[in-house]
C-alpha cells in the first residue's frame, strides 16, 4: 500500500504527542492499523532522528552538561541504585513536545 503524503503527515504529527517507547509504538500500531509494523516503524525512527537533530545542541552547552552532571551527582549521592540516567532522559523527552503523559512499559 502506497503510503501518500497527507498519510504521512498524520502519521508524523500524532507522533508529536508520544513519548518514544515501545509504548507509543504500541499505541501509533492501535491508531493507523491498516498501515505495516515496518511503515510505522520507519517513520517513528525518521521523526525522531528528526527530533534528535534539533535539541542535540540545547543539551551540550556546557551550562547543560554541568547541570546534567550536577544533578547526576546529586541522585547518585542520595541513592546509588537510583536509575538517575533514565530519570533524567525520561524528564528531557516530556519537556520537549510530548502532551500525553504515557507510563513506560
Amino acid at each position: 500500500m502506497t503510503l501518500s503524503r497527507a498519510q504521512y503527515n498524520h502519521i508524523s504529527r500524532y507522533l508529536e504527542t508520544l513519548r518514544p517507547n515501545r509504548e507509543g509504538l504500541r499505541l501509533l500500531k492501535e491508531q493507523f492499523p491498516s498501515q505495516s509494523q515496518s511503515t510505522l516503524l520507519s517513520i517513528f525512527s525518521q521523526e525522531y532522528q528528526k527530533r534528535m537533530k534539533r535539541t542535540h545542541a540545547r543539551h551540550h552547552t556546557t551550562e547543560a552538561c554541568e547541570t546534567y552532571y550536577q544533578r547526576y551527582l546529586s541522585g547518585v549521592m542520595n541513592n546509588a541504585a537510583a536509575p538517575v540516567l533514565f530519570e533524567l532522559a525520561n524528564e528531557h523527552l516530556l519537556c520537549s513536545r510530548y502532551t500525553r503523559n504515557l507510563s513506560t512499559p
